[in-house]
This record gives C-alpha cells, structure tokens and sequence, in this order.
C-alpha cells in the first residue's frame, strides 16, 4: 500500500461514520457526510480509489489507528527503512 493509498484510507474512515454514528453525533455536519456516502456514486469513488468506507466511534478511530501504527512501525523495523 503506498502512502497515497493510506493517506486515503485513514481519511476515508475518517469522514465516513455510520447512520448509527449520525445518530449518536445528530450534528448537521456529520448528517450531510452520512447522506452524501450513502450515494452509490459516492461510495464508489472511494472505493475506487481502494479506500474502505469505515465509520466508527472516536475511540474505535483511535483505536485503529493504534493498531495500524503499530502494525507499520514494525514493518518499518523489519526492512529497516530510513526517511530519506
């Protein structure tokens, strides 16, 4: 996965919360973001992209995203990548 695609998918499941999340954030934003995924259209030109459409809790994103680093971090030890 390049950084492109993972910028992308973080910000995907960022920005895509569930009806259930709507309804428990019923802030006009978070509504206009749940209707706008909703469209066919939409979703599939974010999954196009290869980006999952995720919506969970803050913590849950939290959580995740932990995971995540967690999961890059030790690849980054393995092959012993460097910033260049």
């Amino acid at each position: 996965m390049s950084h492109k695609q993972l910028k992308t998918l973080l910000a995907a499941a960022a920005l895509a919360p569930t009806l259930a999340l709507a309804q428990a954030y019923p802030s006009k934003p978070i509504r206009l973001v749940v209707k706008t995924l909703q469209d066919p259209a939409v979703r599939k030109r974010i999954e196009d992209t290869g980006s999952l459409i995720i919506g969970n809790t803050p913590a849950e994103f939290a959580a995740q995203i932990a995971a995540e680093f967690n999961v890059y971090k030790d690849v980054v030890a393995k092959q012993k990548l460097v910033l260049e």
